[in-house]
Formats: C-alpha cells, sequence, structure tokens
C-alpha cells in the first residue's frame, strides 16, 4: 500500500513542506504570546503592540495554510485510492481464476477501500504533520529551557508505553467489521436478486431474520468498533491531559524559582498544547494504521492475483480431448473420456441433464480449469493457450447470457465498433426487431427466449474460428427454435458445437458428429 503513496512522492514532499510551515507558525504564535506577556508585566508598550501584531498575523496564516493543508492531503488521498482502484480492477480482470464469490470483491471495494481511505492514507498523511509538530515543538522547549525539556519528555513517555497494548485489540475490532460487512452484503444481495423465488415458496419470514440478524451483527460490530476507537480516543486525551498538567506544574515551580519567566511558563504552556495534542494524536493514528494490516493483505491478495502464465497463441485445428475428466467432490464426469472434434466441423452434443454438457463446453473455453486428462487445439494444450487469445477466437453462447445495460446494439457487438448492415441482418435472422432502439436493463427485463437470441446474434457477429452454443432453442417456441436452429447450421468454415437438447434424428443427421453423453 505504501508504494501508492510514493507513487506521489510530489505530492508528499508538498504535504510536508506544509506541516513544517504550519508547525513553524504555530511555534512562533507561542513564542510571540509568551512576548507580550512579558511585556505586559514589563509594562513594555512597544513590545506589547509588536508581538500582539505578530500574534495576530501567525493566525491568519495558519488559517490558511490549514486549508490548503487539508487540501492537498485530500488531494493526495484521491491519488491513492483512484491508482489502487485501478490496479485492483486490472487484477481482477486479468486473474486467471474464477472469481466465485463477487460479493467479497464488492466489500473490499466499497467498504474496504473507505476504511482504507481514512483509517490508512489519511492517517498517515496527518501524522507527517504530527511528527513535525512534536519536533519541531520540541527543539523549541529545549531552546526555551533545556532541563524542562528533560523533565517534560520524562512525564510524555507514559502514553508511548500504553501505545502497544491497544493495538491487538483495535486490529481485532477492525477484522469483526470487515467480516460482518462482507456477511451483510452477501446475504442482502441474495435477498434482492432472488426475492421473488422467495416470495413465491413463502420464505420471507426466513431471509427476513437472515438479513435481520446480519444486520444486527453489523451495527454490533460497527459500534464495537466505534467505541473502541471513541475510547482509546478519550484514555490517549486523558493520559495527554494529565502529563500536560504535570508539565505544566513543573514549569510553574521553574517560574517559582526564577528559572523561567512568565511569559517563558505561557510559551512553554502553548508549546505543551501543541506537542501534547499531537502525541495523543500520533499515538491513537498509529494504532489505527497498524489496525489496518489484515485488511491491506487482503487486497494485496487481490493485487498479486495469479494472472495467465500461458505463452502461446490460438491456432485454429483439430480439438482432441484426451482422458478427459472433471471431479466435483465425490462426482466424476467423463472418466477419462476421449473426444475429437475436427476443425471446420459441426458436432452436436447431446445426454441427460446433469451428464456434463455445459462443463464440457465451458472448460474448452478456459472457464473451468479443474480439469484432468488434456484438451489439445491443434496439438497444442489448452493450459498453454493465453486466455485472451483463447477468447479472441473462440465465441461462447451461454445457457443464461449476461445482459449489459445498454442498448441492443451494444449488447450484440459488446460495445464494439457496430457494423449497421451486420446488424441489421443478424437482428432479422434472430428475429429480435422489436427490441431495436430499446434499452436494455438485464435478463431479468427479457424473456429467457430473447436473452438466448441476443448471446447467439453475438456469437455469430464476431470473427471466431469456433462457435460454442449451448441449449440456444431451449427457451424458444417451436418457430423461432426452428430458425435458430436453420441459423447454426447454415454457418460455414468454422467449428460449430452445439450443445442441443432436439435429439429428433432427422435434426442430428444434419451434423458432422453427435457426441452423446452417458
Amino acid at each position: 500500500m505504501k508504494r501508492y503513496i510514493l507513487n506521489n512522492r510530489w505530492m508528499l514532499v508538498l504535504i510536508f513542506l506544509i506541516a513544517f510551515i504550519l508547525a513553524a507558525c504555530n511555534i512562533s504564535l507561542s513564542f510571540a504570546m509568551g512576548k507580550f506577556t512579558d511585556a505586559a508585566v514589563g509594562l513594555k508598550k512597544e513590545q506589547l503592540i509588536l508581538y500582539g501584531l505578530l500574534s495576530i498575523i501567525s493566525l491568519i496564516l495558519i488559517f490558511i495554510i490549514e486549508k490548503t493543508d487539508i487540501f492537498i492531503r485530500n488531494k493526495c488521498i484521491e491519488k491513492c485510492i483512484v491508482s489502487l482502484k485501478e490496479d485492483i480492477y486490472k487484477s481482477i480482470l486479468a486473474s486467471d481464476d474464477e472469481l466465485e464469490d463477487s460479493s467479497y470483491y464488492t466489500n473490499i471495494i466499497v467498504n474496504g477501500l473507505n476504511t482504507l481511505r481514512t483509517d490508512y492514507y489519511g492517517n498517515i498523511f496527518l501524522s507527517i504533520g504530527f511528527i513535525l509538530k512534536i519536533v519541531l515543538g520540541a527543539m523549541a522547549l529545549i531552546y526555551l529551557n533545556f532541563y524542562l525539556f528533560i523533565v517534560i519528555s520524562a512525564i510524555s513517555f507514559l502514553p508511548m508505553v500504553i501505545n502497544p497494548i491497544l493495538k491487538k485489540n483495535v486490529g481485532s475490532k477492525k477484522i469483526r467489521y470487515v467480516e460482518a460487512s462482507k456477511e451483510q452484503l452477501q446475504i442482502n444481495t441474495e435477498l434482492f436478486e432472488k426475492i421473488d423465488t422467495i416470495k413465491m415458496n413463502n420464505i420471507k419470514q426466513i431471509f427476513q431474520d437472515k438479513v435481520i440478524y446480519s444486520e444486527r451483527k453489523l451495527e454490533k460490530s460497527k459500534f464495537e468498533n466505534d467505541y473502541n476507537d471513541g475510547g482509546i480516543a478519550s484514555l490517549t486525551k486523558f493520559l495527554g491531559m494529565t502529563s500536560q498538567i504535570m508539565c505544566m506544574l513543573v514549569a510553574a515551580f521553574f517560574v517559582v524559582n526564577e528559572k523561567l519567566t512568565i511569559g517563558g511558563m505561557i510559551t512553554s504552556t502553548q508549546l505543551l498544547n501543541y506537542i501534547f495534542p499531537s502525541i495523543n494524536l500520533f499515538n491513537s493514528r498509529i494504532i489505527i494504521i497498524r489496525a489496518m494490516e489484515n485488511l491491506k493483505q487482503e487486497i494485496e491478495k487481490i493485487l498479486n492475483y495469479s494472472v495467465d502464465k500461458s505463452v502461446k497463441e490460438f491456432e485454429n485445428g483439430d480439438i482432441i480431448f484426451e482422458k478427459f475428466s472433471v471431479c466435483f467432490g465425490e462426482k466424476i464426469l467423463f472418466k477419462e473420456a476421449d473426444f475429437l472434434i475436427k476443425k471446420g466441423e459441426k458436432v452436436a452434443v447431446i445426454g441427460k441433464s446433469g451428464k456434463g454438457k455445459s462443463t464440457l463446453v465451458k472448460t474448452l473455453m478456459g472457464i473451468n480449469r479443474h480439469f484432468t486428462g488434456d484438451i489439445k487445439i491443434n496439438k497444442v494444450s489448452l493450459r498453454d493457450i493465453k486466455k485472451c487469445s483463447l477468447y479472441d477466437n473462440i465465441a461462447y453462447a451461454p445457457q443464461k447470457p449476461v445482459i449489459f445495460k445498454a442498448s441492443l446494439e451494444d449488447n450484440i457487438f459488446l460495445f464494439n465498433e457496430v457494423d449497421m448492415e451486420k446488424l441489421d441482418a443478424i437482428i432479422h435472422r434472430v428475429n429480435l426487431n422489436h427490441l431495436r432502439g430499446r434499452m436494455l436493463n438485464d435478463a431479468d427485463h427479457l424473456s429467457l427466449g430473447e436473452a438466448s437470441r441476443v448471446a447467439v446474434a453475438r456469437a455469430l457477429v464476431r470473427d471466431s474460428k469456433v462457435l460454442i452454443f449451448d441449449e440456444p432453442s431451449a427457451s424458444l417456441d417451436p418457430l423461432t427454435s426452428k430458425l435458430i436452429e436453420e441459423l447454426i447450421l447454415e454457418i460455414k468454415d468454422k467449428t460449430v458445437i452445439n450443445i442441443t437438447h432436439n435429439w429428433d434424428e432427422e435434426y442430428l443427421s444434419k451434423f458432422d458428429k453427435i457426441i452423446k453423453l452417458e
């Protein structure tokens, strides 16, 4: 996570310079207040006016610089988070693994990064200012009275001893809060995605109880997290105030013993007001920053997801399944099966439900990589072919296609440049003219048949070497089903794999080969 800060090193330098100037202005104010106090005690009007004006100028500068400091810090945080999000999205999209738990990634991006924004990056940049305030304040105190500085340093050691004790407790509270956020997001996503099924099966109360339980758990963990943060802030404030009063008593003792003027006591008090809150805030911020370790590790896992390590490009040719098996727990599909699909063949894949028809083509598409045996395309193992090259050359129309919130044209050409002549022809062929000009929201706003035909059109407009159709006519009326079946059979000079539930002998005879999964 630190690399995103270092990538904005010039802004980091600017934050340091602004914090340095701000600290210097506050110290100048402390000395000016001490000086005009001594001037008042000594009845020196000119010095009183001079140091009074210096105090007012310091206050104005502090106001202007603080606003600049807030702007620069937030701008730097923005750049860090934007860069981090870019890398997260790149890593997820480049990952060679299936992303099974979408709520996990959503929780990290929505809740995790917001927590990182405030509790990690925000506190790191604030801590720069605190460190400069403490260091420059301490130097000013040494200049004022070295012995006073020694005593104050010994007293201020107490909060630093307690700091490590608090760290572990804060970290555990942060972890529980992130986990509760993830659980709540999962149950809410399931509720809203499946609300019609929940209502129709009269299990509303079950899901209501689950949602309320997850919300209560989230709010409880949030309460514990916020209460813990507040408790630490209160404790560090108490310790700081205690130390500060003790230091003021020491300063008063120095005045009584004529080791310090009254103005010097005012200056030392102002410096203490400046140093101690900075020490307290720095301590509490460090605790919170270190408590981010687990969240940072989760984000690093996403950033370091395995990318496609395959090196070979797709070359069209025969597709061979050798001793091919897929295991789902104790269930084994195919059991070392051998299939041959020659280049340019039209192949129908048939079989009863649960025999692995969709699994077969998903494995060929590289979606499922958990298989034994091998799949070779033009004598090259599927495991060695780059996924991006595979996807460029194989078009896949799944049973349940994803419909984007976009026009029919963009859903078919997938946001690439639209060839209007090709588009008009394909929309007419798949009988989707009634959707022209409409904004499609998702598959729920289309019939299963319409969504299936969008997927077929999407596959047909691509210049792919291999076309895979997963039961494209399953949800269609007889007339439209026949239209799609004929359209697939008319495809030329491409390898076509069609999973079909149509076992009609006349229809199957039109394919070059039939693979029946037993």
